[in-house]
């Protein structure tokens, strides 16, 4: 999807399975971006240019639409993922989820998904 080239997962953000997500991701995302490269380059459209604004525009609206806090905590854990060690990661994972427990935004998306609507996050 849109969001997995930008590095976001499609599921929402708050929702981490633990730092094995923070690894994990950064390496799929690496090795993906490097696939992607080359086949790119095979198929001569390396430096191709951008999307066009719609598609940005789209995938734009996609990440505005999700939880403020809970994305800021998981692209925080991506960057620190890189640099420390599993265990670490492990654990601040860990209590960046039970933290995003505790957020109106988080309920917010439960209720959502059990009235079967669109959650509208406020970043609370």
């Amino acid at each position: 999807s849109d969001l997995r080239k930008l590095g976001l997962s499609s599921t929402m953000p708050g929702r981490s399975n633990g730092a094995g997500m923070v690894r994990s991701s950064l390496a799929d995302a690496r090795a993906k971006a490097k696939a992607r490269l080359a086949a790119e380059a095979a198929a001569g459209h390396a430096g191709a240019p951008p999307p066009p604004a719609e598609e940005s525009e789209a995938v734009a609206a996609k990440v505005a639409a999700m939880p403020p806090h809970a994305l800021r905590q998981a692209k925080n854990l991506m960057r620190q993922g890189r640099s420390i060690s599993y265990d670490t990661a492990l654990e601040m994972a860990a209590n960046t989820q039970a933290l995003m427990h505790l957020t109106d935004d988080h309920m917010e998306g439960i209720d959502a998904l059990l009235e079967k609507r669109a959650p509208r996050f406020e970043g609370r």
